[in-house]
Order: C-alpha cells, then structure tokens, then sequence
C-alpha cells in the first residue's frame, strides 16, 4: 500500500527549506566570523567536541538536523515519525533552557574587563560573557546565562523579530506537530488482497462506490439483462471522489493511526470490476455467492 498527501506537500517541509537557504546565506560579518563558513554550517557542528573550549561531544543542533533530515523526504507522515519530531521538539526544548550548557546563549568568552576608547584592553582584568562576542549585535552577548541571542541561538530559538530575521527551528518543528495532528486529504494505492476485502465491507466505501456506479451505465447486457457499466470512468470519478471513511476503518484496514480528512482511492482496473461484480451480481442477491469468492476472482 502507498499512501500520499492530497496536496503536494506538507507546509513545514517548505518552512524548513526556507530555514536552511536562509541559513545557508549567512557567513562572514553578518554572523561575528572570518572565512566563509556559513550560520548552516556552524548549527550543524553545534554540539561536537571543541578543543580550544575543553568541550566534550554533547546533544546538540547536529542531531536535531540528523533526525529532521530522515523525514523531509516522507510523502505521509505516520505515528512513527511523529514519534521522531517530538524527540527534537524536546532536544530543543532541552537546549533552550536559560542554565543548559548546550544552548548556543551561554558559550562562554573571556573579554577584557576595561577598555580604552579605541577598544584596546587597559589593564590585565577579564570578565567572562555569554554567547557570541565577536562582532555584531549587543544582544548577541551577555553578562548571565541564557540571556543572549547570538547567530546559533537564532537559528534554532528566534523568533524572527531579532536582528537576523531568522524563524527558529524549534517554532517550525512546533507547527510540524500541530499540522500533521491536522486531518489531511490523503490518497491510496497499490492495496494488498486483504486490505481490498476488508476495504469492500467498509459502508461509506460502498455507498460511494455504489453511487458512483449508478452514474456511469451504459445500457443493459442483451442475454442476462443486467446492467452494463463505463469501467473507465467509474476508475476515474473514484480516484477524484473524496470519501470519508471512519476512523476504525482507517485503523483496521489501512493501519494508520493519524487524523484522516477524507481519501481517494485509485484502483486498478481489476479491482473496479471485482467491485462490480460484488455489489451488483445478482448471485449475491439470491444468496448463492458470498463475497470474498468474488472478490478473489
């Protein structure tokens, strides 16, 4: 069974990608660096050892990327991958805490404590400071912890009302939780035999085919009088027909826990004419055939 979005894609994948082309296009002086190594590259290391600091590996956003970057390539998000977002929505709600040593807030520097008006050091005192000191904005600094919002910080907490304009990606995974907790339209294909039994007996399933059906004959078969049907554009109307079905349905045929809106089904020619001859032969009218034979062929 495959199972995909109505619509081309879910709105967070979109908000991500944005996040990382936005990213992607700081380096330099707009984020406090030499060299050309850019804001993306600088949250992908955030969390590995530093030498020069005496850090040692740590969680960090190198492994909210890393679990992010195994579903953004997913056409229906199932519990599972919920299951995989609410782990980096607590990764980051963990990081953004004012005392945690892995929030990009409280990386610590030491700066000189008295400074000429050139900016030169006077004296020999320091003070340490937390978050990014070099260069940029005043707020990207701080004498506490967890008070700052240097360009990492941004890049996974902002808000985009501080200076880099940056949407954090903890308000994206966020609004990822909350739209794929929204029923979606989805459509259906590739149904194993089972589930197109069990499909068969689900009420607004018939009803809909049934109607569907009743739309499309095309004349009276001459010897057994029974109606003759455009498969055709029975196939086509019920791959565009949206039908709701119940939410134990849903589980029990298809195994999917999540909010459904509506489905469309797109079946194959044999199975529209096993449908057909299970809702409308007149042996099953009689009693003489139960349904599953037919649906076997």
């Amino acid at each position: 069974m495959k199972v995909r979005l109505l619509s081309k894609d879910y709105d967070f994948v979109k908000e991500f990608r944005d996040w990382e082309a936005k990213c992607g296009g700081l380096t330099g002086d707009a984020i406090g660096t030499r060299g050309s190594r850019s804001l993306l590259e600088f949250v992908k290391n955030h969390g590995f050892s530093s030498p020069e600091r005496n850090t040692k590996d740590q969680t960090g956003a190198k492994d909210v990327l890393v679990e992010l970057g195994s579903l953004l390539e997913k056409k229906f998000f199932t519990e599972k991958e919920v299951e995989v977002i609410e782990k980096v929505e607590d990764m980051l709600n963990d990081m953004s805490d004012e005392t945690a040593n892995n929030n990009p807030a409280n990386v610590p520097f030491g700066i000189p404590k008295k400074r000429d008006s050139e900016g030169k050091r006077v004296g020999e005192g320091t003070i340490t400071v937390y978050g990014h000191y070099t260069g940029g904005d005043k707020n990207w600094y701080s004498e506490d912890k967890g008070k700052s919002t240097p360009p990492i910080w941004q890049a996974l907490f902002g808000t985009g009302g501080e200076d880099l304009k940056i949407k954090g990606l903890a308000t994206i995974v966020d609004e990822a939780l909350e739209e794929i907790e929204t029923p979606k339209d989805i459509t259906i294909t590739d149904l194993s035999r089972e589930q197109f039994e069990k499909l068969s007996t689900s009420k607004q399933f018939q009803n809909a085919f049934v109607r569907i059906a009743n739309a499309n004959v095309k004349g009276k078969d001459k010897n057994t009088g029974d109606n003759r049907y455009d498969n055709k554009s029975i196939r086509s109307q019920l791959a565009e027909k949206k039908i709701k079905i119940s939410k134990k349905d849903v589980l029990g045929i298809f195994n999917i826990e999540n909010k459904i809106g509506a489905i469309t089904f797109d079946l194959s020619a044999t199975q529209i004419s096993r449908l057909l001859g299970l809702y409308f032969s007149r042996k099953i009218i009689k009693g003489d055939t139960d349904w599953k034979s037919l649906i076997k062929g």
